[in-house]
């Protein structure tokens, strides 16, 4: 185990900048979600380095209630970030384990403020078997990869943006990552740690896999609930056994064993985010206060109902045909 830490330190430590600027074509992004303590504040920031025709960093910012969306555009020369720890940098912004440093001052746009982070709580990684990807960490021709940073924390401090000032003191947050050379075509995404019930998160995600000679739809997640984690993946046999749009809910079903757990998703406000790419500027519409009703079942016995409040969520729309065919 010490020797395949030494040999795939990225592999283990997915939180920290993977350096690979000699790609043709390549993307790192961070996703930092704030929530105050009273709920009435949420906001999205993303911080990104690309490579293919555009090279250079960005970040992005989203009023989570609002959906209003900023840009601010870097040089990627202006780019620093540790080996050994997730500490990165550029322009005047800071991101790292600690918190994050906003700085922004171009044109229609400004940004200031300072969050520090609580102790991050990691998804926990056992043996060759790391983060939410599971094995699927270590295949080499994945197109993209993607990791749980935090699945909950403490945040305080405050960002103002556009002279609008947002103060986040014992408030929420969570942190994830995906990296790779390319979205995929299709994906959902859904995840939330703003419970009415405390100390219970919930993420699923699915897209298309690239096995290298074919491909497959797979999903990741977790459920966890009071100190109990619940992987949710494919390779752990979970599968949709519900999906259904009716009108703008969505109701997904999901089971593994005797689990089952029940989700209804009710969009919100929307935001256009950016979506990095090699050749063409692409965006998505993502929400950050949507509502979700989770329901959890063991032996068809039903043991929590709850509700979460500002749950992030996008759906691109393709994705519907390749889940139905898993029924």
């Amino acid at each position: 185990m010490k020797l395949a830490k030494r040999i795939l330190p990225k592999v283990y430590h997915p939180e920290i900048f993977q350096f690979c600027k000699n790609h043709r074509r390549y993307f790192e992004n961070w996703l930092f979600k704030l929530v105050s303590e009273d709920r009435n504040s949420v906001m999205v920031i993303i911080p990104v380095m690309e490579l293919g025709s555009n090279q250079r960093c960005y970040v992005q910012f989203m009023n989570g209630i609002s959906g209003e969306t900023c840009v601010a555009y870097y040089d990627l020369k202006e780019l620093t970030a540790s080996k050994y720890d997730m500490d990165f940098s550029f322009g005047g912004n800071n991101f790292s384990e600690k918190g994050i440093d906003i700085s922004v001052d171009q044109k229609g746009f400004t940004g200031s403020g300072r969050i520090d982070f609580g102790e991050l709580m990691r998804y926990p990684s056992k043996g060759l078997r790391r983060n939410l990807m599971g094995y699927f960490s270590y295949l080499p021709f994945q197109h993209i990869y993607y990791a749980v940073i935090s699945m909950q924390h403490k945040i305080n401090g405050s960002i103002t943006m556009n002279n609008q000032t947002f103060n986040f003191d014992n408030g929420t947050g969570f942190i994830e990552k995906t990296w790779g050379k390319y979205y995929p075509e299709s994906w959902l995404y859904i995840g939330c740690n703003t419970f009415t019930i405390p100390d219970t998160y919930f993420v699923v995600t699915a897209s298309t896999i690239n096995l290298g000679f074919t491909k497959i739809l797979g999903n990741i997640g977790y459920f966890y609930h009071k100190g109990k984690l619940l992987n949710i993946s494919f390779y752990t046999k979970t599968r949709f056994t519900k999906f259904d749009h009716q009108g703008k809910v969505l109701l997904l079903e999901l089971t593994k064993d005797e689990h089952r757990i029940e989700i209804t998703l009710i969009p919100r406000n929307k935001g256009k985010i950016k979506i990095p790419s090699a050749t063409e500027n692409r965006y998505v519409f993502e929400s950050a206060d949507s509502t979700l009703h989770l329901n959890y079942f063991v032996n068809n016995q039903l043991v929590l109902s709850t509700e979460g409040e500002h749950a992030e969520y996008d759906f691109v729309e393709d994705l519907n045909n390749l889940i139905s065919h898993k029924f």
